[in-house]
């Protein structure tokens, strides 16, 4: 992470008008927590080519990870405007909605996800996962433990933690006599 933001600020200086550069830092600055900087990357990436809708998307998730929720939402609304296929504009929206308590919104966008036809396997187990949550705040608790499962498959670096494998079956819910 270190290596890679010395490495993009150096071709900032070389070439400060190049999109890809101010979206890349963005990105790395988010990774290593520096939610400020990632910010103005974002903002300057936008400067440089408004109608993309990845550099709203960056800028939202920017927005989020600083806590500014409400703002983050509008930039997610604004990229999609602009695609409305963008998988990951989508999920972050639905993420922010079922962090500002709109649980039904977030759903219904995770709905939407899952009807995508280009959807890889692993995007479809994450938002299946994801599709938990919102569940089990409505108090959907069959349906919203039944999408929680999909979280404990490990399906990449991503998945959720703890990344373990047991001897034992999955308990069913079944009383042992």
């Amino acid at each position: 992470g270190e290596i890679a933001l010395r490495f993009l600020k150096r071709a900032l200086q070389i070439e400060p008008n190049e999109y890809e550069t101010w979206t890349d830092i963005t990105m790395v600055c988010a990774s290593l927590q520096m939610h400020r900087e990632s910010i103005y990357y974002a903002t300057q990436a936008l400067s440089l080519n408004p109608t993309d809708s990845r550099g709203h998307n960056n800028l939202g998730g920017a927005l989020l990870a600083h806590g500014k929720v409400k703002e983050a939402i509008m930039c997610f609304e604004t990229g999609l405007l602009l695609d409305p296929n963008n998988l990951t504009a989508l999920s972050n929206l639905a993420t922010a909605c079922q962090s500002t308590n709109q649980p039904q919104r977030a759903l219904e966008i995770y709905e939407r996800i899952l009807q995508m036809p280009d959807l890889s396997p692993t995007q479809r187990t994450e938002t299946l996962y994801k599709l938990s949550y919102p569940h089990l705040s409505m108090g959907n608790l069959e349906k919203g433990w039944q999408y929680y499962d999909y979280g404990l498959q490990v399906i990449d670096s991503r998945a959720r933690i703890p990344r373990r494998k047991f001897d034992k079956p999955m308990w069913d819910g079944q009383m042992q006599s």
